[in-house]
Parts: structure tokens; sequence; C-alpha cells
């Protein structure tokens, strides 16, 4: 099966800016043979000083507006369980809680737990 050409073979990066001055990037990825065709994940990152602001919450609805509209049935997210308000972005978003991902994610001290998010077109 053919990748989605909205990801431009498996992922599109865009930048995320406000009043002109570059804040950070969003990505939506779909490996070939990562996930079934119709799947992606999606990443974000913000600047430290321009969180809390209700920007990262914009992005996300975009992304995944856009997402959605180009055919994608499920778009999933993860973040670490203690990343409070990242989970309240992707809840805000309409993203729904699936579960844990234990020992998910490396870090200097071991592996770190991860929670994961989907939203789904319907179906």
């Amino acid at each position: 099966m053919e990748q989605n050409p909205t990801l431009g073979g498996g992922f599109l990066q865009l930048v995320v800016e406000s009043d002109g001055r570059l804040i950070g990037d969003i990505q939506a990825r779909a490996p070939k043979h990562g996930f079934p065709p119709g799947v992606c994940e999606i990443g974000i990152t913000l600047a430290p000083e321009v969180r809390s602001r209700g920007l990262g919450l914009e992005a996300v609805e975009l992304l995944t507006a856009y997402l959605l509209e180009q055919g994608l049935a499920w778009v999933r997210a993860s973040t670490a369980v203690e990343n409070v308000a990242m989970r309240r972005v992707l809840e805000r978003a309409g993203y729904t809680f699936e579960g844990v991902l234990r020992g998910y994610a490396p870090t200097k001290a071991g592996r770190e737990d991860y929670a994961m998010y989907a939203l789904t077109r319907g179906y």
C-alpha cells in the first residue's frame, strides 16, 4: 500500500511561529511499515519561554484537523506520563487517553513511562 502523500514519504515537519518569530516545530510521522496505513503520530517542540500560552494547543489542533481532512483515520501522540501540560493539550485538542506505554523512552536514569493518546476520524 502506498504512503499517504500528505506526509511526503512518511514525514511532515512544520515550523511554529508567533508574531513572526520561530518558536518551535510540529511533525507528523508515518514511517513506511511503522504504522498501519492511515495512521500517524504527531510531536511538537516549543521554546520554553512560549509554553503555557495556548500556542501548542493551536498548533496541535491545526495539524490534527489537516491530517484528518487529508484522509488519515487515526492520529496518535505520546508524552511522558509526568508531562501534565502536554497531556492537557492533547485532551483539550480532543485526543483520548489510550493507556500507558511502560518503560517506553530511554533516559539517563533508565526508561520512562509514556502516556498514549489518539484521535480518530470515526469509523
